[in-house]
């Protein structure tokens, strides 16, 4: 028996499972435009600082390519340059994806 045989049967809506949502008694504060503008800048200086850590990256990576064709290189210092390379790159990874969601939040 594979998944095929057995018949699709559709889940309840995800609105209906949800929890009951009391009103707030409490108007809900509008942000100011000073902190619109604020949030810009600040996404404005996060896609600088994640650009920024894209271009050392790249500089690193063609410093190690370069490294590993050159005659008698020192593999253990070509492996500890690949890790400090990898290091940034799991950084700047990070970095791209908190600035996504910050910028899908902007629109």
């Amino acid at each position: 028996m594979t998944s095929k045989d057995i018949p699709y049967q559709p889940a309840p809506p995800i609105w209906t499972q949800l929890p009951k949502c009391e009103m707030p008694t409490e108007p809900i504060p509008r942000e100011e435009p000073h902190s619109v503008a604020n949030e810009v800048q600040d996404t404005r200086s996060g896609v600088v600082s994640v650009l920024e850590l894209w271009l050392q990256w790249n500089e690193a990576y063609q410093t190690l390519t370069q490294r590993m064709y050159e005659e008698k290189t020192d593999f253990h210092q070509l492996e500890m340059l690949a890790d400090q390379l990898d290091a940034l790159r799991l950084k700047a990874v990070e970095e791209t994806r908190r600035l996504l969601v910050a910028l899908q939040s902007v629109r």
